[in-house]
């Protein structure tokens, strides 16, 4: 992309990002056989904008979701600034504890 496109690198961009960078990333979906289109391909800048991103359009203040604890704390409190309740599943070292995860869905 910054052999295309330097000036573009260095300002500001859409919403969704950089068209050249979304143009790059569809190739290389289309790839591995990840049929797309450029206008659903949104970049953000980092994990947690891309988490504060999906919050905000798949929950709701008082939603409930199911989290592994141990996890990622910054996701605990993202969720939690949005006022959805967390589950917490205790994690084992074969993954989540699914006799802790059935009773909590019950």
């Amino acid at each position: 992309v910054t052999r295309t496109d330097t000036a573009a690198v260095f300002n500001y961009s859409t919403p969704l990002g950089l068209p050249a960078l979304r143009e790059q990333l569809l190739k290389r979906l289309a790839h591995i056989q990840v049929a797309t289109r450029v206008e659903h391909i949104l970049t953000t800048h980092g994990a947690s904008h891309a988490q504060d991103l999906l919050i905000r359009t798949l929950l709701k203040a008082g939603d409930t979701v199911v989290v592994e604890s141990p996890g990622y704390g910054n996701l605990y409190r993202q969720l939690a600034f949005h006022g959805v309740k967390l589950l917490e599943v205790p994690r084992t070292r074969g993954g989540p504890d699914m006799h802790a995860l059935e009773a909590l869905l019950r």
